[in-house]
C-alpha cells in the first residue's frame, strides 16, 4: 500500500529472491516475489534470472509454468542451457551450473542433474514451434543418439526422425548451435484448407482448426480435390503410426494419384508450416546430407548410431515408409530418386552385415524397374556371395510380369546376348544357373552357332541344357515345361471349380508350344553327322583370350569327350525321338580302339537300349 509495484520495479523483487536460501519457511516470500514479478513485466527478466530460479527449489514449479504456458518465451534461454537440463553429462560439464555452484549457498550446494525436469524440458524442446529442428544442435542430438541413457537417447531418435529432413543433415549444417539463432514466425496461409485426421499428439484438434483460422486458413469438412493439405496426427505419424489408413487418407490418397495437388502431411509438418518453418532447401543439401545418412548406414561396426541410419533411411523411402506404417513421408523429407542409383545401393547388397544388406533389397525391390541397370551391373547382382540378392534378380528376370512384382521385374528381352552367354560361361555356378534359365525362355538366343559352343562348357548342367534346347529345334511340339495357365485359372482350378470356360490365355513370358525356327539348321541325317562330328572329329574349341584371362580352363579333348557323350547319353534316356538319332552312333563306336570312348559308348547304349526297347528293335 505505502510502495506501488512500479516504483519497487522488478529489481527489488530480485533483490528479495537472491537473499532466499532452501528454506521451507522462506516459500511464502519467493511466491510473493514471483506473483508480482508477473504482475509487473516477465519479459524484462534476464536469461541468468530464469536459468536460477528454474533450478532454485523454492521458485521451479512457478517458472516451469511461465515456460510451459509461454508466458517467458523459450528464446530467453540459451539453447545450450537446455540440453545441460536434458542431459546429465553435459550437466556436469556446464559452466553456469559450476557457477552456480561456487555460490556456496545452500541450495547450489545441493543442486543434483532432475530427470523429471529433464523430461519436462524434452517435450518443450519437441515443439517445433518453439524450437526449430536445427536449433537443437544436430552434434548434440546425434550424441543423445549414441548415449547409454536411455530417455535422451529415444528423445533425440524422435526428434532427429520426426522433425530433420534429409537436407539437415548436410555437413554445412552438422555444427551444433549455442543460441537460438531464430524466433518462431507467424505465415498467412492465403486461404488454403486444411483438414485433420488421426488423433492428435501437442494440441486438440479444436486448437489446430483455431489455429488456421488465426493464420488466414480455413478449415475443410471432407477430403475433396480442392482441399490443400489432409494433416495426420503425429500418434498416426508417418514415422510411428501403425494400422490401417482411415479412410480420409485412402480417399486423399486415391485424388493425388488421379491428379489432384493435396498434400498429405504429419502433425509436426503442420506445426513447422505454421511457425514459417517450411523452409525451402537447396537439391544439393538434400544430397548431401542423404550422404551422411548412407555412409553411416555403410558402417561396419554395429553401434546405435548405424541402427538410427538404418531406420532414417527407410522411413524417408517414399515407399518402405507407406509400406511399413501406412502413411506417406511428409512432402520435401523424402530421399531423393536421384540419390539413390544402383551403385549407391549396390554398396548396402555387397555389405558383410545382414540387416544392411536387408535395406539394400529392400530398396531394390522398389527400384530395379527404374534402374533399368546395365549388364555389368546385373552381373554383380548375379555373381553375389550372398544368396538372397541372387534370389531377388532371378525374381525379377524370371518371375512372370504381374502388378506385384511391376517395381522389381526386368525383362530378359532385352538383355544382350554376349551377358546372358557370358552367365552361362560363368566360374560362378548361379551365375550359370541363371544364364541357362534366361537362354531356356529366350527364343531369339538359341541360334545354332551359340549352342554349339556353349555344348564345350566344363560345366555338366550347361551341356546338358544345351544340348536339349537345341533338340527342341528339332522334337515334336509338346507343352513346355515352363507353361503355366493364367493365374486366375490357377486360382479356379485350385479351388475346385471347373476351368473350361475360363481357360483363355497364359499370361506366361513362355509359350505353350515351342516355335520352330523357319528353317532348322539340317535334316536329322545333319544332325546326325554334327553329332559324329562333335564326339570323334573335333576337339574342343580354343577359349578366347578374355576366357583364358577370367580363369576358364578349357576340358582336355578326352574329358571333353567322354562328357558330351554323357550329356547326350542322358537326354537319350529320357527322349526315345532323340534315342532314334544317337544310338546308332553309339552302338557303332562300341568298336572304338579308344577304350574311354569303347566303354563311354557301350554304357551309353546300353542304358539307352534298356530305356527304349522299341528304339533300339528299330536300329538294329
Amino acid at each position: 500500500e505505502l510502495h506501488p509495484l512500479k516504483n519497487l520495479g522488478t529489481s527489488f523483487f530480485i533483490e528479495l529472491l537472491n537473499e532466499l536460501d532452501d528454506d521451507y519457511y522462506q516459500r511464502e516470500v519467493a511466491q510473493f516475489a514471483l506473483a508480482n514479478l508477473k504482475k509487473l513485466d516477465l519479459s524484462t527478466l534476464s536469461s541468468h534470472f530464469v536459468q536460477t530460479y528454474l533450478l532454485h527449489p523454492l521458485t521451479a514449479d512457478t517458472i516451469q509454468s511461465w515456460i510451459q504456458n509461454e508466458d517467458i518465451k523459450a528464446s530467453t534461454l540459451p539453447i545450450d542451457f537446455y540440453q545441460a537440463l536434458v542431459y546429465e553429462p553435459d550437466w556436469n560439464a556446464h559452466p553456469f551450473i559450476h557457477t552456480l555452484k561456487a555460490q556456496g549457498k545452500d541450495w547450489t550446494k545441493a543442486l543434483m542433474f532432475n530427470p523429471s525436469l529433464a523430461t519436462l524440458v524434452m517435450s518443450w524442446l519437441s515443439d517445433v514451434r518453439r524450437f526449430k529442428p536445427s536449433t537443437l544442435g544436430f552434434e548434440w542430438l546425434m550424441k543423445l543418439v549414441s548415449s547409454e541413457f536411455a530417455e535422451p537417447h529415444l528423445f533425440a531418435i524422435e526428434r532427429l526422425s520426426k522433425a530433420f529432413t534429409p537436407s539437415d543433415f548436410a555437413p554445412s549444417t552438422s555444427t551444433p548451435t549455442t543460441s537460438m539463432t531464430s524466433t518462431p514466425t507467424s505465415i498467412d496461409l492465403k486461404g488454403q484448407t486444411f483438414l485433420f485426421t488421426g488423433k492428435m499428439q501437442s494440441m486438440t484438434r479444436e486448437a489446430a482448426e483455431d489455429m488456421v483460422t488465426k493464420a488466414n486458413g480455413k478449415n475443410s469438412g471432407s477430403v475433396t480435390a480442392k482441399l490443400d493439405y489432409l494433416v495426420i496426427g503425429d500418434d498416426g505419424s508417418p514415422l510411428y503410426g501403425n494400422g490401417r489408413k482411415g479412410s480420409k487418407q485412402v480417399k486423399a490418397e486415391s485424388l493425388i494419384a488421379s491428379g489432384a495437388t493435396l498434400k498429405i502431411i504429419s502433425e509436426t509438418a503442420f506445426l513447422k508450416l505454421l511457425a514459417g518453418q517450411a523452409e525451402a532447401v537447396s537439391a544439393d543439401a538434400v544430397i548431401a546430407g542423404s550422404e551422411y545418412l548412407w555412409q553411416l548406414a555403410l558402417s561396419e561396426t554395429e553401434t546405435p548410431l548405424r541402427q538410427f541410419a538404418l531406420e532414417y533411411l527407410r522411413r524417408h523411402h517414399s515407399q518402405l515408409a507407406l509400406k511399413a506404417t501406412d502413411r506417406p513421408v511428409d512432402p520435401g523429407a523424402e530421399l531423393p530418386a536421384e540419390f539413390l542409383t544402383f551403385d549407391r545401393v549396390l554398396s548396402l547388397l555387397q555389405h558383410s552385415h545382414a540387416v544392411v544388406r536387408q535395406l539394400g533389397l529392400d530398396i531394390a525391390e522398389w527400384e530395379l524397374a527404374r534402374w533399368q541397370p546395365n549388364d555389368k551391373q546385373l552381373l554383380q547382382m548375379a555373381e553375389s556371395r550372398y544368396i538372397e540378392v541372387r534370389e531377388l534378380l532371378k525374381k525379377a528376370l524370371l518371375d512372370a510380369p504381374l502388378p506385384a512384382n511391376k517395381t522389381y521385374h526386368l525383362a530378359t528381352a532385352t538383355l544382350p546376348e554376349n551377358f546372358v552367354y557370358g552367365l552361362c560361361e560363368s566360374r560362378h555356378a548361379p551365375s550359370r544357373e541363371l544364364g541357362l534359365a534366361i537362354l531356356q525362355r529366350e527364343r531369339r538366343l538359341q541360334s545354332p552357332q551359340a549352342l554349339y559352343q556353349l555344348t564345350e562348357s566344363p560345366d555338366r548342367e550347361v551341356r546338358n541344357r544345351v544340348i536339349r534346347i537345341l533338340w527342341t529345334l528339332y522334337r515334336t511340339p509338346i507343352t513346355t515345361p515352363a507353361w503355366r495357365p493364367a493365374p486366375e485359372v490357377e486360382h479356379l482350378l485350385s479351388k475346385g471349380k471347373k476351368a473350361n470356360t475360363a481357360i483363355k490365355a497364359s499370361t506366361s513370358n513362355e509359350p505353350a508350344l515351342p516355335q520352330r525356327p523357319e528353317q532348322l539348321p539340317t535334316d536329322y541325317a545333319g544332325l546326325q553327322l554334327l553329332l559324329r562330328r562333335w564326339l570323334y572329329e573335333l576337339p574342343p574349341g580354343r577359349l578366347g583370350r578374355e576366357q583364358v584371362q577370367s580363369g576358364v580352363k578349357p576340358l582336355a579333348a578326352s574329358m571333353a569327350k567322354k562328357a558330351l557323350i554323357e550329356t547326350l547319353r542322358d537326354l537319350a534316356v529320357e527322349d526315345a525321338a532323340f534315342a532314334e538319332v544317337v544310338l546308332p552312333l553309339f552302338q557303332h563306336f562300341t568298336q572304338s580302339r579308344g577304350k574311354m570312348e569303347r566303354d563311354a559308348c557301350l554304357v551309353a547304349a546300353t542304358r539307352i537300349e534298356y530305356a527304349h526297347p522299341t528304339v533300339a528293335g528299330a536300329v538294329v
